[in-house]
């Protein structure tokens, strides 16, 4: 029987694989980034509140007993049209312990359906809505 370990790595490669097919629908690549978000959960003493920043979806991951200040910025990959999942979520949670800070994680409009600049503006609105709110750009 395989570990956990070796399941998630072969999930990986064939997600791999399959981005690197220029035909793969991008429903298939959502599903397949997905599918194991049962795998990769949250550390104990952190928390995961939705948020809404400038009418973007986010989420702020935060470390219990962390200070307001500072902030990491989150924006994940995926190629601008995979989305914020599991794996995002898990590896901001260790990032923020090991930082003792909290983070906005952006769940910016995703392409084909919203073209560009649409996520590209969306990352924007989440810097521009920190600075607004009292976070300082370094």
């Amino acid at each position: 029987m395989p570990n956990l370990q070796s399941s998630v790595v072969r999930c990986l490669l064939r997600l791999r694989k399959a981005a690197i097919r220029r035909d793969t629908p991008v429903e298939t690549l959502r599903f397949m980034a997905r599918r194991g978000d049962w795998w990769f959960r949250i550390p104990r003493g952190v928390e995961i509140h939705p948020a809404i920043v400038d009418g973007v979806p986010a989420e702020w991951i935060v470390p219990l007993g962390v200070p307001s200040r500072p902030v990491i910025l989150f924006i994940h990959g995926g190629g601008w049209t995979i989305g914020l999942h599991g794996l995002d979520r898990r590896l901001v949670a260790h990032i923020c312990r090991a930082a003792s800070s909290r983070a906005l994680a952006l769940d910016y409009r995703l392409a084909p359906e919203n073209p560009f600049p649409a996520a590209l503006e969306d990352c924007v609105a989440g810097y521009r809505w920190l600075l607004r709110n009292g976070t300082l750009p370094q």
